[in-house]
């Protein structure tokens, strides 16, 4: 039977408010420090970035009733067929997007923004919300990484 998305979520662990994700996205752009933060899983519990040290990650900033919504699917059958090989999501559930304030491209500009993040902790793509999961684009960037 195929797990539920709240089995892919809990199998995520880590989730995160607005401001945390701001502040890790503006890290995320240097080329350290992913590791060193250490978050609230959805159950209040610290979860350190630091036990995915050595995994290919895709940090996915998520809201429920996001236009973008039905990407939870691709991204519980892309998190399916790649987790064996090292590979996992991160949601961070973002309450903020219906009044952003505009600014330049290093800002996230919607929900659904996808990071792909090396077995080092280094961001090395970037995809827009409207860039589904399942996409060539980001699987093909998913498998470069697992084989690195």
């Amino acid at each position: 039977m195929k797990p539920s998305l709240s089995h892919l979520l809990a199998s995520v662990r880590v989730y995160l408010v607005f401001g945390a994700l701001l502040t890790m996205a503006t890290v995320l752009s240097a080329a350290s420090g992913l590791y060193s933060f250490t978050l609230n899983s959805i159950e209040g519990k610290p979860a350190p970035l630091a036990d995915y040290k050595g995994k290919v990650a895709l940090l996915v900033n998520v809201a429920s009733q996001c236009g973008y919504t039905p990407q939870y699917a691709p991204l519980e059958s892309v998190y399916e067929k790649y987790k064996d090989q090292g590979f996992v999501i991160l949601g961070f559930p973002a309450n903020n997007f219906g009044a952003q304030e505009p600014g330049s491209n290093g800002e996230i500009k919607w929900n659904f923004t996808k990071f792909l993040v090396d077995k080092n902790g280094n961001v090395v793509k970037r995809f827009e919300p409207a860039v589904t999961p399942d996409s060539k684009e980001v699987v093909s960037a998913i498998e470069a990484e697992l084989k690195r």
